[in-house]
């Protein structure tokens, strides 16, 4: 049998098309090791989720210390984060500082860019929604995430910060 060297380009080219397109499907896909938040809202650190200024003088302060995402294989990993919140007088004294802090293993799955994130169920407690996080070249992952602020009971009722949609980049270390 004879082949045909127009038909086996042709075959060469459909194979070659047809790799391609699962390579675009697929998208990239988060390698082994940490990304830590690298910028929130394409700006470094400090990572500033909310600076609320109160009429009475008051400040209150919320920052983000650490938000980490370190994977393990290719469905598991560790998710971390603290978050420190700082009280201020009127008077710009420090009056009170906190830290809190939240770290749980959980699955993933990648498909196309979209990494969905799932988190254990707990016998106690809430359970964490999934995630939705978006892969992108360059060794870098980018969600969003529903941010607000503190408020003061009034009366009136005083809420300096809205809620707002903040962008959370991470970047492998």
């Amino acid at each position: 049998m004879t082949s045909n060297p127009l038909t086996r380009t042709a075959c060469s080219l459909v194979t070659l098309v047809a790799l391609s397109s699962c390579s675009e499907l697929l998208g990239p896909s988060p390698q082994l090791g940490t990304y830590a938040l690298a910028k929130l809202n394409g700006q470094p650190a400090p990572f500033i989720l909310s600076d609320d200024h109160f009429s009475a003088g008051n400040r209150i302060v919320v920052e983000q210390v650490a938000d980490s995402i370190r994977v393990e294989s290719d469905t598991s990993l560790v998710r971390g984060h603290a978050t420190r919140t700082s009280f201020y007088a009127p008077d710009g004294t420090l009056h009170d500082s906190g830290t809190t802090t939240w770290s749980s293993t959980a699955s993933y799955h990648v498909s196309g860019t979209r990494m969905t994130i799932v988190y254990p169920r707990r016998f106690l407690g809430d359970s964490v929604p999934p995630e939705t996080l978006s892969v992108a070249a360059g060794n870098l992952i980018m969600g969003h995430r529903m941010v607000g602020g503190w408020c003061e009971t009034g009366p009136p009722l005083e809420c300096p910060t809205p809620p707002r949609l903040l962008e959370f980049t991470y970047q492998r270390r």
